[in-house]
């Protein structure tokens, strides 16, 4: 917690000669900063940086996943009025079943009770009742549900919440890079961020 208020402290030296930021301002965030405990602040880092990773590895493994499950599922129902689908579906359960295996599994890193998934059943007579015991099991549902129908809000929540967190990233570090951006006006070459618009100069 003292790191991140020095830095907080170093960081409000070097905007407030660039920005010209309000010291009561830079203050008040100091003191909210120190109120934290550095117990309460390792775990709000620790849940902020596991979120970020999970959303982030979300844009590739969400698609990798639903892509699979999507696939088993709908070959499965593409042969499911031919004797070959029979195998094929209960292949699909097991496919569904590892993919949702695979999001718990990278959601518990982030803490909070992890919703049981569908678990084999004792073998059944014949292949239609295994069929039969495995597509009538409400957890492969909800995986279905998981992997499939929540697909699209997640990648575009998870688009989102990236956004934020780069526009803020961009902003806490301009200090750092203001200088870079350049622009030619009327063939003179002018450097730094601009905030705003000047259509008078």
């Amino acid at each position: 917690m003292r790191a991140v208020a020095a830095w907080w402290r170093g960081l409000g030296v070097v905007a407030g000669e660039v920005y010209e930021l309000d010291a009561p301002l830079s203050q008040a965030v100091l003191a909210l900063l120190s109120a934290v405990s550095p117990a309460a602040w390792r775990q709000l880092s620790r849940g902020l940086w596991a979120g970020l990773w999970y959303l982030l590895a979300y844009q590739v493994v969400g698609w990798v996943l639903f892509s699979i499950a999507l696939t088993a599922v709908a070959t499965g129902a593409m042969f499911s009025v031919t004797v070959v689908g029979v195998p094929l579906l209960i292949t699909a359960a097991a496919i569904v079943r590892w993919c949702a295996d695979v999001e718990r599994a990278r959601l518990r890193p982030l803490g909070g009770e992890v919703v049981g998934g569908y678990r084999e059943p004792a073998d059944s007579d014949g292949m239609v009742a295994r069929l039969r015991v495995r597509w009538q099991d409400p957890a492969l549902w909800r995986d279905l549900a998981y992997l499939l129908g929540l697909f699209i809000p997640l990648v575009l929540l998870g688009l989102v919440v990236l956004t934020v967190w780069g526009v803020l990233l961009a902003g806490i570090t301009m200090p750092i890079w203001y200088w870079a951006p350049f622009q030619s006006i009327n063939g003179v070459r002018y450097h730094g961020a601009q905030l705003g618009y000047f259509p008078n100069g």
